[in-house]
This record gives structure tokens, sequence and C-alpha cells, in this order.
């Protein structure tokens, strides 16, 4: 947890605004593709891809849903999905983010327990409407009561639309 904070301190940095981009009243639609490299000794590594549909309700905040589908080597399917609120830190080119969400897991190995999910990363966008975003995604299992031993690195493509 802490090099994942460490990491995204360093991310917000070194962003440096340029230009405006998202505006209140934006809606955007988000695929991200993640890896997932685990901490522990023995466990596999996973692959996700992931939609995200938001809304802008100021110029730096955005609410919305996601939803986030697992996949392994061996066949086993599983996801999460849920609402999700993100701090846009600037409103130039480089534009750094936290957020959060909340999340019911489905699949092969669902805990069937609500999820709570850190995020953190970075948005470079390409024109006024499309941008990538490279970041992080940290997970709470609320009935264990830990995060769990892996960092989702979360990559994709934005695309906004609005006023």
């Amino acid at each position: 947890m802490k090099r994942f904070v460490f990491h995204l301190a360093v991310a917000v940095l070194m962003a440096t605004p340029v230009f405006a981009q998202q505006q209140r009243g934006d809606t955007e639609l988000q695929f991200q593709g993640s890896l997932s490299v685990s901490t522990k000794s023995g466990d596999n590594n996973v692959g996700s891809a992931a939609v995200n549909w938001g809304r802008f309700f100021t110029d730096q905040q955005e609410a919305g849903v996601t939803a986030l589908t697992f996949f392994n080597g061996s066949g086993d399917f599983s996801g999460f999905g849920g609402p999700f609120w993100r701090l846009n830190m600037g409103r130039g080119k480089t534009v750094p983010y936290i957020g959060t969400s909340v999340a019911a897991t489905f699949g092969e190995f669902s805990s069937n327990d609500p999820i709570i999910n850190l995020e953190g990363g970075v948005r470079w966008f390409l024109s006024r409407s499309a941008a990538f975003t490279l970041g992080g995604l940290y997970t709470y299992d609320t009935k264990e009561k830990d995060f769990n031993d892996s960092l989702q690195v979360l990559f994709g493509f934005s695309y906004l639309w609005g006023r």
C-alpha cells in the first residue's frame, strides 16, 4: 500500500496542466485493460477488461458506473461492478486523478461480498474528446477486512462528449 501511495504521489507531482479538457456536463465512455501483478508467492497473474461510463458533475468531479471482468489462463471468469467517483486534480493535457468505487462481485472466484476500490492515476488528453489513462486500483475486501495482495495496473482509452 505504501508503494502505491508513493507512486501515485510521484505521478501527481509530475503532471502539469496545459489546457482545459473535461467540463461540467461532459460524459465519458472509457475502455480499460489491466494486468494484476501478484505480490504473493505462488499466485497467478490475472488480466481484465473493463468499461466505465461517467458524467462530470463539476469541472473536476466525475461519478458513474463501472464493470470489470477478470480472466486467467485456466478459463476462470469473475469480476465486479458498481458506482465510482473520481476527482481530477487539474484541467490540463495531463490530469492526475484519485477515486473510489463500491462494487458487487460475481463469477467463479468471487467472494460474493462487497468490495471497496481505491484508484489513482494520470490521464493524458490526446484531444478535447480523447484521452489515454494509466493508473492503479487497490481493492479492500469487506469480508476479510483487509486489502487484497495485488495491485491492478490499469491502462485504457476514454472518449468524452458534452456541452
